[in-house]
């Protein structure tokens, strides 16, 4: 399954690592017009106090900075944190009147949270009410940097690009995840997000330790691991990026009136950030429909001034939501004249995936090797579904025309006693210095170099239905290989496989009808290849492929009936 998430700030690459991580057999390829440093988290302090929305139930904000809170504290814990920017810190939140709600509802989630006392008070005596916690610091221009790493690690993408519409993405990817920030306005059209402009200092004050906020945000100090950030400004649907000298001013002024001794600090960066403010943090499916083709979503933006704070809570959700699409994508019916290729479980075909590249859809293993075919197919709108076809009137209904290259799949899914396995099991082995092919004529042995191995075999057992490696052929076929190229001795062994040839007298080309109480199905058969499945696979998709049109034709654009039951 393929899933592209948009935007890589700080809640778009955890959503990714946590897909990646949580899905298995799932690329995930993060795509944004800027990654690291120049997003707006970078921009933000990265401490960990969210902050209460009145449109979200309150379980689930507690749920997400929990989780959130628990991820960063295991790294605040190792022996990686300096590198990826995580500290514990502890500090004031102050108030100039006591806030309606006296306890917010992550206390017992941050360390040693308590009331300030009068004698504390005393230093802030523009301050009435205030907290003393200990909580996490994120250092998000340390931080998006690992989590690209652990990415690509789980197998993960980057690609710089801007996204103007879902429907640019639609046969790339199966599900699109939407972490798009601020960007999501435009994307989505969705008015109820609007930007909320940040602007902050950055200085060299290595003797602060304590952070200072002030409740409603108009001023902070954040000693981080290299720098201390100085905040802030909340200016709403302010959508300037330039730096503002006279915001410059303010905040310097209202970070020395609470802690003095900044006026000896040294300036290091100035910048500013949107935060991508909603009343209510979207975090939900969505499937678009546009002429009868599908696009399955998943918005995970609105985090406002709340990113870094919520960010592995929502993700792990939105990863959730990914999971809970699967199942629902597997079994999705198409409309019109669409050609199924299903395989035999155990082995993905070749001329099954050839004919593929007629749009349509084929169900296979992940871990087939035929990547390049499967590209093709899904560049031509094609689709790949993994599952398993025991009767052909299972798809009655979903499609129109099935066309079975089944292999030796055919001899249970037809009833064709006149296809039978040949067994063959083979060495792949690492000898470069090898660059012909050796064939003794009856197959019994040979010896071909490949690009990355070279594969020797072979065995040609008829009616043998073993999928194990029997180490007798292993010995067998390594004997004769050598005998034939005595150099393979040196040759460092990488894998042993089992195959089961689907051999037919007469290879199965050809249209069938089935009829049962009215209804119709249409049917194109291309089995039975044997040993020949490489070397015929392509002539036999296109002949295949013109038996689909005149299949086509017969049904004169016929609607589709309601599934029977037979």
């Amino acid at each position: 399954m393929r899933v592209a998430v948009i935007g890589a700030g700080v809640v778009g690459l955890s959503t990714a690592v946590c897909i990646a991580e949580s899905i298995p057999d799932c690329s995930v390829t993060v795509i944004a017009e800027k990654f690291s440093p120049y997003t707006t988290s970078d921009v933000a302090a990265g401490i960990l106090s969210p902050h209460f929305s009145r449109e979200t139930p309150i379980e689930r904000q507690k749920r997400w900075f929990d989780d959130t809170f628990a991820h960063l504290f295991s790294i605040a814990q190792s022996e990686e944190a300096s590198e990826v920017g995580v500290q514990f810190l502890s500090g004031w939140e102050i108030f100039k009147e006591a806030p309606i709600e006296p306890i917010p509802y992550w206390s017992d989630s941050v360390l040693a949270f308590r009331t300030m006392n009068n004698s504390e008070l005393k230093r802030f005596p523009q301050a009435t009410f205030g907290w003393m916690y200990t909580t996490l610091l994120c250092e998000c221009t340390s931080y998006l940097p690992w989590l690209e790493k652990r990415l690509e690690n789980a197998g993960g993408q980057l690609q710089t690009g801007k996204i103007t519409g879902f429907w640019e993405l639609h046969g790339k990817y199966e599900i699109i995840v939407n972490c798009s920030g601020i960007g999501a306005r435009a994307l989505t059209g969705d008015m109820n997000i609007y930007p909320v402009r940040g602007q902050i200092h950055k200085v060299h004050a290595p003797w602060l330790k304590h952070f200072v906020h002030v409740g409603d945000g108009t001023s902070y100090i954040y000693p981080g691991i290299s720098s201390v950030t100085l905040g802030g400004t909340r200016q709403k649907d302010d959508w300037r990026m330039s730096v503002d000298p006279s915001d410059n001013e303010a905040i310097f002024k209202g970070c020395c009136a609470l802690e003095p001794s900044l006026q000896r600090a040294r300036k290091l960066f100035e910048g500013v950030g949107l935060r991508p403010v909603r009343a209510a943090l979207r975090l939900e499916k969505e499937k678009l429909e546009r002429e009868g083709s599908h696009m399955y979503l998943v918005h995970n933006y609105g985090h406002g001034v709340a990113g870094v704070s919520l960010h592995w809570g929502t993700a792990k959700e939105a990863a959730q939501l990914v999971k809970d699409y699967s199942a629902e994508i597997g079994t999705k019916s198409l409309t019109g004249n669409i050609v199924v290729c299903y395989c035999n479980p155990e082995k993905f075909s070749t001329s099954g995936a050839a004919l593929a590249v007629n749009p349509g859809i084929i169900s296979r293993n992940r871990h087939s090797t035929l990547e390049n075919i499967d590209d093709r197919l899904e560049n031509a709108g094609g689709q790949l579904q993994t599952g398993k076809i025991t009767g052909f009137w299972e798809l009655y209904g979903m499609y129109e025309i099935i066309v079975n290259c089944s292999g030796i799949g055919a001899r249970a899914l037809t009833g064709d006693m006149n296809i039978y396995p040949v067994r063959g099991q083979i060495h792949k082995v690492h000898a470069p210095w090898l660059k012909h092919f050796v064939r003794v004529g009856n197959g019994t042995s040979y010896i071909y170099p490949g690009i990355s191995s070279v594969t020797l075999g072979g065995t040609r057992q008829k009616d043998d239905w073993r999928m194990s490696v029997d180490p007798s052929d292993s010995e067998a076929i390594f004997k004769a290989c050598c005998a034939l190229e005595p150099s393979l001795q040196r040759a460092r062994k990488l894998f042993e496989g089992v195959g089961l040839r689907p051999v037919r007298d007469v290879l199965r080309l050809e249209k069938e009808q089935l009829e049962c109480e009215g209804y119709h199905v249409y049917l194109v058969h291309n089995y039975g290849h044997g040993g020949a499945g490489v070397t015929f696979h392509w002539g036999t998709a296109k002949e295949a492929a013109q038996l689909v049109q005149e299949c086509a034709t017969e049904i004169r654009c016929r609607p589709v009936r309601p599934k029977a039951k037979l």
